[in-house]
């Protein structure tokens, strides 16, 4: 990785080697710049070179996942997982999927720190939990497209976006019964 990783991505990459998930994870360290008309919205400060923000790691499997992770922290006692994105991610990751092509499915990654053993009230929807390092971790994933289609502006000054609580428990899932699928 182009950056030193945070504990969330120390976590999910030592998860995905225990369970045996083929990956590679992406280098953040520079914005992607492509050519012409498959140019992404963000320029450079000149106005020329135009940039696409990279997402985090390739997962192979049927079909191929661009997940884009983000780490979120579950206080004890908590169910309100956070599930809000920048826009520039959504149309990033979007385009990407496109480049990429059929067999290449873009998903954010959401990875909750739990101060605790994941509440049971939410044990339901989290079907990917472990330890790592004596901290609980719990996961949800969603495709890029099915979060596209349900979020909502968060903040406009932050330009972020969200989804409502029952659209994200019923558009999420575990991410490991999917990545598994080879």
């Amino acid at each position: 990785m182009g950056r030193r990783q945070v504990h969330y991505e120390r976590a999910f990459t030592a998860m995905l080697f225990e369970r045996g998930v083929p990956y590679v994870a992406v280098d953040e360290a520079r914005r992607a710049i492509l050519p012409g008309e498959q140019a992404p919205l963000k320029t450079s400060r000149n106005g020329q070179a135009r940039t696409l923000k990279a997402f985090d790691f390739v997962l192979y499997g049927t079909p191929n996942l661009l997940v884009e992770l983000k780490g979120r922290r579950l206080p004890a006692g908590s169910t309100r997982l956070e599930n809000w994105v920048t826009d520039d991610d959504v149309d990033s990751l979007r385009r990407w999927a496109a480049l990429f092509g059929p067999g290449y499915v873009g998903c954010f990654v959401f990875v909750y720190e739990c101060t605790d053993e994941p509440p049971t009230t939410l044990s339901p929807i989290f079907e990917d939990c472990w330890i790592f390092k004596d901290r609980w971790y719990a996961l949800r994933a969603i495709d890029i497209e099915a979060y596209a289609a349900n979020m909502r502006v968060r903040s406009a000054r932050w330009r972020t976006v969200c989804l409502a609580k029952d659209d994200f428990e019923r558009a999420s899932g575990p991410l490991m019964a999917r990545a598994m699928q080879t």
